[in-house]
C-alpha cells in the first residue's frame, strides 16, 4: 500500500483508476480524467462512447490505449457522500481483483470537481482499502494511491499510518521461519554493497512466482541499457579497460566490453548509464588519436628515417613514435627562440626515459 504524489497517467501498475461522468465523456468529467484521455489517445475516448450513458456509482472497464497499464477502471461517482467514495473504491479493488490484476493505482476521489474535504476523502480511500484487504482478495497485492497535489499528500499519508496501511497487503506471518532468520538477512543485506538480498515468502509457489515476475518487471523498467558499437573498441589498452570497469564499480553499474564483436554495453540506473557513456566515449577517442597518429607515423617511416647516437656509439633507428616526434620538431625548425627545441627535449625524454641529455640527430 503506497501513498504518493504523481502523475496517474505515468503509472506501470497493471490498472489504473479514473473518475468518470454518467455521460461516459473523458475530457468534461474533470481534469484526472482529461489527462488520462490525453495520455491514453483516442481509442479509450472510443470505447467510452460505446458504453454509453452510466448510472452514478457504476464501475466500467476499458483498455488502457498508450498508458503502460493494461486497463482503465472508470468510476462514476455517486453523490459525493463520504459513503460513496468508500463504496467506489471497493468496487473499482473487487472488479480488478475479479479480472485476476495483482496491482492498482487510484488518484485521489471526491477532492476535484466535488470539491470535498482531502481528510474525508482520505479516510474513506483508506478505509475501503482496508475493508478489501480484510477481504483476502485473491489477486490483488498493490494498491497505490497517487496524488497529483503536493499538499495533499501528507493528510493520506497521516491515515495510511492511522491505519496501519503501509504494510503489504498479505500481513507478514508472526511465526514461523522467516523472523528467526530476519537478523540474518539483515547482516546479509549489510555485507552487500549496492545490492541487497530478497527473500520472498508466500502461500504457495504461484504466489511466489507471480512476485518475483512482478519484481523483475519494476527493475527492469527502472534500468537502462545502452551499446556502443565502435571499431575502437578492439583496441582498447588494458589500463583503459581497467579504468572503465573501475568508474563502473564506483557507479554501480554493469559493463559488458565485448572486444571481438566492438561492442560495450552499459546498463544501470540512467544517470549514471550516461555519465559512464561520456566515460566510454572519451577512451574510444582518446584510441583512435592514437591509431590516427600510428598511421601519420607510419607514412613518415616510408620517407624518412631518423638516427640517434649516445656518446659517439653506432647510430640506432628512432622508434617509428618517435620518429614522427623528430620529423615534426624538425619541420618547425630545431633553434626558435620560442623554446621549441627545449621543449621537444624533455618531451623526448619523457617518451624514452633512458635517454640522457646528450643526444645526437643525424638526417
Amino acid at each position: 500500500m503506497e501513498v504518493l504524489q504523481g502523475d496517474i497517467t505515468r503509472e506501470t501498475t497493471e490498472v489504473i483508476v479514473n473518475i468518470n461522468g454518467t455521460d461516459m465523456n473523458m475530457n468534461s468529467a474533470g481534469a484526472v480524467s482529461k489527462a488520462i484521455a490525453q495520455a491514453s489517445g483516442p481509442s479509450v475516448e472510443q470505447e467510452c462512447k460505446l458504453k454509453g450513458q452510466q448510472q452514478p456509482g457504476a464501475v466500467v472497464m476499458t483498455s488502457a490505449g498508450n498508458l503502460s497499464a493494461q486497463s482503465i477502471i472508470h468510476v462514476i461517482p455517486g453523490g459525493g457522500s463520504v459513503d460513496d467514495t468508500e463504496r467506489s473504491v471497493e468496487n473499482c479493488l473487487n472488479v480488478a481483483d475479479a479480472n485476476g490484476y495483482s496491482s492498482i493505482s487510484l488518484p485521489a476521489l471526491g477532492t476535484g470537481n466535488a470539491g470535498g474535504d482531502p481528510k474525508r476523502s482520505a479516510q474513506s480511500m483508506l478505509r475501503a482499502v482496508n475493508n478489501f484487504r480484510n477481504q483476502s482478495p485473491q489477486n490483488i497485492r498493490h494498491i497505490r494511491i497517487v496524488i497529483f497535489q503536493s499538499q495533499m499528500v501528507g493528510v493520506f499519508q497521516q491515515e495510511q499510518q492511522r491505519l496501519g496501511l503501509d504494510t503489504s497487503m498479505v500481513p507478514m506471518p508472526t511465526t514461523g521461519s522467516w523472523p528467526q532468520q530476519r537478523d540474518k538477512v539483515a547482516k546479509q543485506v549489510i555485507r552487500h554493497s549496492g545490492s541487497a538480498r530478497l527473500h520472498i515468502c508466500g502461500r504457495d509457489k504461484l504466489s511466489v512466482d507471480k512476485i518475483i515476475k512482478a519484481l523483475q518487471k519494476t527493475f527492469s523498467d527502472a534500468l537502462t541499457k545502452q551499446k556502443v558499437e565502435d571499431d575502437a573498441v578492439n583496441f582498447l589498452s588494458e589500463r583503459q579497460v581497467k579504468k572503465l570497469e573501475k568508474k563502473a564499480t564506483e557507479l554501480d553499474v554493469d559493463i559488458e566490453i565485448e572486444p571481438r564483436v566492438s561492442r560495450i554495453v552499459v546498463s544501470g540506473n540512467p544517470k549514471d548509464v550516461a555519465e559512464i557513456i561520456g566515460v566510454v566515449y572519451e577512451e574510444i577517442n582518446h584510441c583512435k588519436e592514437k591509431q590516427r597518429e600510428k598511421e601519420r607515423a607510419q607514412l613518415v617511416a616510408k620517407n624518412v628515417q631518423w638516427y640517434y647516437t649516445l656518446n659517439s656509439s653506432p647510430l640506432k633507428v628512432f622508434h617509428l613514435l618517435l620518429q614522427h616526434l623528430v620529423q615534426g620538431q624538425f619541420q618547425r625548425g630545431w633553434g626558435g627562440k620560442d623554446g621549441s627545441s627545449s621543449l621537444f627535449i624533455g618531451a623526448l625524454q619523457r617518451t624514452a626515459t633512458n635517454f640522457p641529455f646528450e643526444i645526437v640527430f643525424l638526417a
